[in-house]
């Protein structure tokens, strides 16, 4: 065991020299920024919108694959009547 007067030389004891920086810190890549939130309710809207406009179409379909026009609901039309006319009068 050294004495007071001799430095310990334990080579399983960490460095205490002050200034020596820790290396992890600066081996991290600079983080990116972050996406504006204007953006992103931008898009979160967008997405909105179309779902809404998607979901209409769907409803549309529905109803013109349940609801079949009937021949009721086309115009009605009459034949030309054929008026005879007699010339007895």
């Amino acid at each position: 065991m050294p004495g007071p007067d001799q430095p310990s030389t334990t080579s399983d004891a960490p460095s205490k020299d002050w200034t020596e920086k820790v290396k992890a810190a600066e081996d991290k890549p600079p983080e990116p920024p972050k996406e504006p939130i204007s953006k992103k309710l931008l898009d979160f809207l967008q997405t909105l919108w179309r779902a809404g406009g998607q979901a209409i179409d769907v409803v549309e379909n529905t109803n013109q694959v349940l609801n079949k026009p009937k021949a009721s609901d086309e115009p009605l039309t009459y034949s030309d009547p054929s008026v005879k006319k007699s010339s007895s009068i």
